[in-house]
């Protein structure tokens, strides 16, 4: 009888173990155990699911320039305008970004943010805490440009969801 509980525990002990270790899943669920990390302000944010291009129609920006070059903003302000954005007056960036675009937007407007996203390699949509309906777009010392008119066309148009950037967060 005594070594069959000393086999008994030494099994369980040796399972447990390999839980432990992740070499084996625990037969039921354990989703007590997952966390799901929120967006903070500044954070990348994750396209909510499913979202796919939308419309711009009546979309407030706020374009600032982070580069050297003058009228940087208002150009692209005025390129976005061609597909239904307001755009407010642009602006020169107060502190320094040395990316390529960085766009922020709150969690009413993160698909908006990744459609007009679309328009700007390399760029990254982030959140932002505070509840606006302004789309913060920042030019930063490595962008060049806006993709061609017809890509964009084409990228406004999609039908294709959004994909999740690496190591985006939810949005809260």
């Amino acid at each position: 009888m005594f070594s069959i509980i000393v086999g008994f525990m030494a099994v369980t002990s040796l399972l447990a173990i390999l839980v432990l270790s992740g070499l084996v899943r625990m037969p039921f669920g354990d989703d007590f155990t997952v966390s799901v990390e929120e967006a903070k302000t500044g954070d990348i944010v994750c396209p909510l699911d499913g979202s796919k291009p939308v419309t711009l129609d009546g979309v407030k920006i706020k374009v600032y320039n982070a580069t050297g070059r003058p009228g940087l903003a208002g150009t692209v302000g005025e390129r976005l305008a061609a597909y239904g954005v307001a755009p407010e007056e642009p602006g020169n960036y107060a502190g320094q970004f040395y990316g390529t675009t960085r766009i922020s937007a709150s969690k009413t407007r993160i698909t908006q943010a990744y459609t007009i996203s679309q328009a700007f390699p390399e760029s990254s949509v982030r959140f932002d805490e505070a509840n606006t309906d302004i789309i913060t777009i920042i030019l930063g010392e490595h962008f060049s440009e806006m993709m061609s008119e017809s890509d964009v066309d084409k990228a406004f148009m999609s039908t294709e969801p959004f994909a999740a950037p690496k190591n985006c967060k939810v949005a809260p």
